[in-house]
């Protein structure tokens, strides 16, 4: 959090980043207006696999194996839902061998598996 008076003083110091801030603000709230659309539009199954997909690319995956460190109740968080109901969707997932869990870290094994069941 920013002080008022210290942002301010950053916007006389720095010609220019107020236009920077609201544009990160406007693109934040474009993002989390579509993660609300998608959770109440969605079904929970989607948005994980969703959520799996975006963090896979983040983390490199290709179409290897990639490792997310993130854990069940983190993931819960970005998807909207609570912990064991992201459980039982990664366990039927780890069932079909596109998922391998470990204590917070999930390892995308199948990654072309995954984008067949929740493209983008």
């Amino acid at each position: 959090m920013v002080a008022a008076t210290a942002f301010d003083a950053l916007c006389k110091r720095i010609p220019g980043i107020e236009r920077v801030v609201s544009t990160l603000l406007a693109d934040r709230i474009d993002i989390l207006s579509r993660r609300l659309l998608e959770t109440m539009s969605e079904s929970l199954d989607r948005r994980v696999y969703r959520r799996l997909l975006e963090l896979a690319r983040s983390y490199g995956a290709s179409d290897g194996a990639v490792t997310i460190p993130l854990s069940q109740t983190q993931l819960a968080g970005l998807v909207g839902a609570t912990r064991p109901s992201v459980n039982q969707v990664l366990q039927r997932l780890a069932e079909l061998d596109v998922v391998r869990l470990s204590r917070s870290r999930i390892e995308v094994i199948d990654l072309a598996a995954l984008e067949r069941r929740g493209p983008a």
